[in-house]
């Protein structure tokens, strides 16, 4: 219930054009959390809401070949599928991968998690994440994918799901039912 209130606070926030911002976040920032930003910015940019940021991060960076600095790293599927699937090629060549950190948690309204243990970690090592961390799957439970897979995001590095279907899932169950509450235009 209070992860439902907080999406409805954050979309009535959206649609007072207040400003908001809004953290992906997921094992690596390559995949899940990466495509989540991409499509959140251009549907944004699409219907005008300026006044919402979109960050991404991954919890093991590090581990996964990106130090503490931010790079400009995406899966190279990623990079050549979005911009087929109408995803502005300013908006892929702006991202920037980067770990999880303080100052992203504390600057985020809300933090869309791909999975259970991404909101564990984000609660635990992060404190100030509680109360404003929810799943990609909180958005639409019911969808089949949800029933399929559970709670867990599925990540194109465990080939249950290409990046195409990713980038479509991430748009269908998480960025137009976000934007849906948002605005009543939205289609």
């Amino acid at each position: 219930m209070m992860r439902q209130k907080l999406i409805e606070e954050i979309a009535k926030k959206i649609r007072e054009n207040q400003p908001v911002t809004i953290g992906c976040v997921c094992t690596a920032n390559k995949n899940r959390s990466a495509a989540a930003e991409l499509v959140l910015r251009q549907r944004l940019k699409e219907a005008k809401l300026d006044r919402v940021k979109v960050r991404s991060a991954g919890l093991r960076t590090v581990r996964a070949g990106i130090d503490e600095r931010p790079l400009r790293v995406v899966n190279p599927e990623l990079s050549r599928t979005a911009p087929a699937q109408g995803i502005d090629s300013e908006i892929c060549e702006s991202f920037t991968a980067r770990q999880v950190r303080g100052e992203f948690v504390e600057e985020a309204d809300l933090i869309l998690a791909a999975g259970p243990d991404h909101k564990e970690f984000l609660e635990y090592h992060f404190p100030q994440s509680r109360g404003k961390v929810v799943l990609f799957s909180d958005l639409v439970p019911s969808h089949p994918l949800f029933q399929m897979f559970g709670a867990e995001f599925p990540d194109p590095q465990s080939g249950r799901v290409s990046v195409l279907q990713l980038l479509r899932l991430i748009d269908q169950t998480v960025v137009r039912p976000l934007l849906g509450l948002a605005t009543e235009s939205w289609g």
